[in-house]
């Protein structure tokens, strides 16, 4: 038989979703949600911020940000090793989605290429690092990852390449890139 406690939390915690869900399009259920779970441990606000993206990617499908938010909550936690596999499936699907949405979201293809590396598919990464580079070629954290693919495919050149634009990036001197080309640096 579960304490009153146990039971208070878990009433509060439903009833904290179902006024997400009355308040979703009055624009203020932020608030309300996070004022309701102040006292609850970072899994249950992770589940109530879960519970509200999929919410907002079901009733607002086209918007890629939700999508984008929600892949980026599967990942931050990916709980144990019976559920890691799925969520997994489930956050690159909606990075996916994103893309598909706006494929101008750089941070999308950054995840999704480090999905795929993690992986070692090496050749989609790459693809993936090398659209991200494209879209921001001032991030130096994107050069990087194209510079770690390049090295586990063995093209050498290429990865100090983009690894020298990359520390370029970070130093902070002016350098000049060729938006497009994600392998040359203009002088």
């Amino acid at each position: 038989m579960e304490n009153r406690f146990v039971k208070w939390r878990k009433y509060v915690f439903v009833l904290s979703a179902l006024l997400t869900l009355v308040f979703i399009l009055s624009q203020g259920f932020r608030s309300l949600v996070y004022f309701a779970l102040c006292g609850f441990d970072d899994l249950q606000v992770y589940k109530a911020e879960t519970v509200e993206c999929r919410v907002l990617t079901f009733l607002f499908p086209d918007n890629a940000r939700y999508h984008l938010r929600l892949a980026r909550l599967l990942d931050s936690n990916l709980g144990d090793a019976s559920t890691r596999s799925r969520k997994v499936k489930e956050s690159v699907t909606e990075y996916q989605n994103a893309i598909g949405l706006d494929n101008t979201l750089d941070t999308a293809y950054y995840s999704l290429g480090l999905k795929y590396l993690n992986n070692m598919d090496v050749d989609t990464a790459l693809l993936m690092f090398k659209k991200c580079a494209d879209l921001n070629p001032a991030e130096s954290v994107y050069h990087s990852a194209l510079a770690r693919a390049y090295e586990l495919k063995g093209a050498h050149s290429l990865a100090a390449r983009q690894k020298k634009i990359s520390d370029t990036l970070v130093l902070g001197y002016d350098v000049e890139i060729k938006v497009g080309s994600t392998c040359n640096k203009t002088q």
